[in-house]
């Protein structure tokens, strides 16, 4: 928005002199720092240099006269420009103006007037906006005739505004309507005829507000709808009559806040819809909204019980984030056909399902459902067929059933961790994983065979820190391993047996594997182009299964297992393209250490052996 209007001429009609008024305006008001932006100080000509009413006033035939009983403001009289009303003398000059072509500032001290603001009782348009900031009124008496204000209305930074008395006819706001920080404000009375905002309406930081039903004769808004930091709030009922809301919907931080039915009339929402710290709120009222343009996020709302009035939302085009919540199911969500982002459901003390998200067969963003601590199911995701991101059941100890049988595409990194799993549930449609597979931290998890149909990853296999797992034979269709197969501290494994078809992997990483006896799984690699790291196998005696390996692109190390004593796998290494290390492996003979390094044509880095067994090879 330009704000910068130069100079412009006041034309005052009746039995005063006509004066000049000149205002030099810069900047845009409530879009600078709080205080006077926008206007300088106003200046009044001594009234050498009048003007004549012929030059800037659009008036009537009409009779003016008081004494005649006719209305007095029946004279169409205009300003031509912008005003500063900051005392009680400019706002006298503006006796009798009907319509001001221009930006109005209202600042300063005002409130003295036994009349209030009558001096503008004939105003009925401001055709610019109306800027209400730093004043002592209590309320708008004297623009009783006001019925448009042709850009936004501004009302801020005031201690003693009680309610917006005196704006009885006040019908259109041609732009934004914004209520900040008036810590005397208790209500929004007197703007009951207001039914046409043009944008956004932001009601934030009214300490004292106890409610808006001012609002009530708006059936929606072109723009967001936000309700911010007004700590006394205790409903809603303002908003009943509202039908929709063309941007955002926001809800923040209003902690008396418990009756939310106002909203139960709303069908559709043009943006995101952001409920969040409002501790008081059970439910969201939402029974009519179909569809919701944006995201849906619920954050912070410890008393929200249910989603139950959420039955009929058929879309949301965005995402679904629910952030520590009192929700125990999300069943209100069973009829969404559509979710157009992320599903990030995360910190729900009492969640124990997700059998609301029944119907989503799709995701387009991240999956995730993550330290939901009661949780035991997420069979609710078994219709989705397609994962076009990350896939994360993450942080949920309680965990039985994941329940994702459909699964046929996951795109993204897949995660398994830290759940309450003892199996994996069979996956029968799922062929990759675009990412990585992370199994992480499952205490309990002794089984993956639900992987069983699981040809290619197209990063890590990363499976650590599963203290029950055995085995890996869930993994007996896997051929491809675009990055790491790796596996640490999972201290029960005991054999790779069920990688026996991986025929490609980036890298080798297997550490502290304390079981780990046996690792002839691996024995179709041919070639790592990063690196192979076998460390702290204190099961493993013989390094056997690696016969097909030829080169490592990177490092190459075996270092920590204490029992091991041989190396005849490795006997068709003839590569290595970074840094040899062989160290601490108390059973191992040096000169088989060394000899195997003799025995390569190429290595790229330093040769580290120390620590092994010191004793010859000959006898």
């Amino acid at each position: 928005m330009n704000c910068n209007y130069g100079s412009h001429v006041i034309l005052l009609a009746g039995p005063i002199a006509l004066a000049v008024f000149t205002t030099l305006a810069s900047g845009c008001g409530p879009g600078d720092p709080p205080g006077r932006e926008g206007f300088t100080e106003a200046g009044f000509d001594d009234g050498t240099d009048t003007v004549s009413t012929e030059t800037g006033i659009d008036e009537t035939e009409t009779e003016t006269e008081t004494e005649t009983g006719e209305d007095e403001c029946a004279v169409e009289l205009v300003n031509s420009g912008s005003v500063s009303i900051n005392s009680p003398e400019v706002l006298e000059l503006l006796a009798g103006v009907t319509v001001i072509e221009g930006n109005v500032e209202i600042t300063g001290e005002l409130g003295e007037l036994a009349d209030g603001l009558e001096a503008l009782a004939c105003l009925r348009e401001i055709t610019g906006f109306l800027y209400v900031h730093d004043h002592d009124l209590r309320n708008f008496v004297g623009l009783e005739r006001l019925k448009r204000i042709g850009g936004y209305f501004y009302v801020g930074q005031s201690f003693d505004l009680h309610d917006f008395t005196g704006l009885a006819g006040l019908r259109q706001i041609g732009s934004y309507f914004h209520v900040t920080e008036n810590w005397g404000l208790a209500s929004l009375d007197g703007l009951d005829r207001l039914v046409d905002v043009g944008d956004f309406v932001v009601i934030a930081h009214n300490t004292n507000l106890t409610n808006i039903d001012g609002l009530a004769g708006l059936p929606g808004t072109n723009g967001q709808l936000r309700l911010e930091g007004n700590l006394a709030l205790q409903n809603l009922d303002g908003l009943a009559n509202m039908i929709g809301i063309g941007g955002d919907f926001g809800v923040f931080h209003h902690p008396a806040l418990t009756d939310t039915t106002g909203l139960d009339g709303i069908v559709a929402i043009g943006g995101d819809v952001q409920w969040s710290n409002n501790p008081g709120v059970s439910t969201l009222n939402f029974d009519s909204v179909q569809t919701i343009d944006g995201s849906l996020s619920i954050t912070d709302m410890p008393a929200l019980e249910s989603l139950d009035d959420l039955f009929g939302l058929q879309g949301i085009n965005n995402s679904l984030i629910l952030w520590n919540t009192g929700l125990d199911n999300i069943d209100g969500l069973i009829d969404l056909q559509f979710l157009g982002g992320t599903i990030w459901i995360e910190g729900n003390p009492n969640l124990t399902n997700v059998d609301g998200l029944g119907s989503m067969t799709e995701s387009f963003g991240w999956v995730r459902i993550d330290q939901n601590p009661s949780l035991v199911s997420t069979a609710g995701l078994g219709n989705l067929r397609i994962a076009h991101d990350w896939l994360s059941i993450a942080g949920n100890p309680n965990l039985q059933v994941l329940g994702l049988s459909s699964l046929e595409v996951a795109a993204g990194n897949f995660r398994i961790y830290f759940t309450g799993l003892s199996s994996v549930d069979p996956m029968p449609n799922l062929t990759a994983v675009g990412g990585s597979l992370l199994i992480l931290e499952n205490q309990n998890l002794s089984d993956v065979s639900g992987f069983f149909n699981l040809q290619t990853i197209g990063g890590d296999l990363d499976v650590r820190i599963n203290p029950q797992l055995q085995s890996v034979d869930g993994f007996a269709s896997l051929a491809q391993v675009f990055g790491r197969v790796q596996f640490i501290d999972n201290d029960g494994l005991q054999n790779l047996d069920g990688l026996a078809n991986v025929e490609l992997a980036h890298s080798v990483n297997l550490l502290n594997n304390v079981a780990l006896a046996d690792v002839t799984g691996l024995a179709n690699l041919s070639q790592l182009p990063g690196f192979f790291r076998l460390v702290g196998s204190a099961g493993l005696s013989t390094l056997a299964g690696f016969d097909n390996l030829t080169a490592v692109g990177r490092n190459f190390r075996i270092a920590n297992n204490p029992n091991l004593q041989a190396i005849p796998g490795l006997q068709a290494l003839d590569g290595v393209g970074g840094d040899i290390s062989i160290t601490d492996n108390f059973e191992l003979p040096t000169c088989v250490a060394a000899g195997l390094v003799e025995e390569l044509a190429f290595i790229g880095g330093g040769v580290l052996i120390s620590g092994n067994l010191p004793d010859a090879c000959g006898g």
